[in-house]
């Protein structure tokens, strides 16, 4: 959608939650859809690995594209696909209560 209005545009996508296997993925009517639609970007990344392995099988099933290591040609585009596991810096949120401005606007 994207794409057919900013043909130039540099997309990204990014899926923290998981993402079906394909025993699950292939039982929705808007399977095809979903795929094309997030195929449309020029970089799908995923939280974990696990997540970036469903997508990519569920896309080698519905719809017959074949990965060249982390890359899916569509058409006349190339969409990478990777994982990101992503974390929260502990550390931070962990010692903010030390903070004196944090514990006064906690108790007040």
């Amino acid at each position: 959608m994207l794409r057919e209005k900013f043909p130039n545009l540099h997309i990204g996508y990014f899926q923290h939650i998981p993402f079906p296997s394909h025993e699950l993925f292939r039982i929705l009517p808007e399977r095809v859809e979903i795929l094309n639609g997030l195929l449309g970007a020029d970089f799908v990344a995923f939280h974990i690995h696990d997540y970036m392995r469903h997508f990519i099988s569920a896309t080698k099933r519905v719809l017959h594209k074949n990965f060249n290591l982390d890359e899916v040609q569509m058409n006349d585009r190339v969409t990478r696909v990777d994982a990101l596991p992503m974390g929260i810096n502990y550390d931070l949120y962990h010692n903010v209560i030390a903070d004196d401005k944090v514990h006064h606007t906690i108790h007040s």
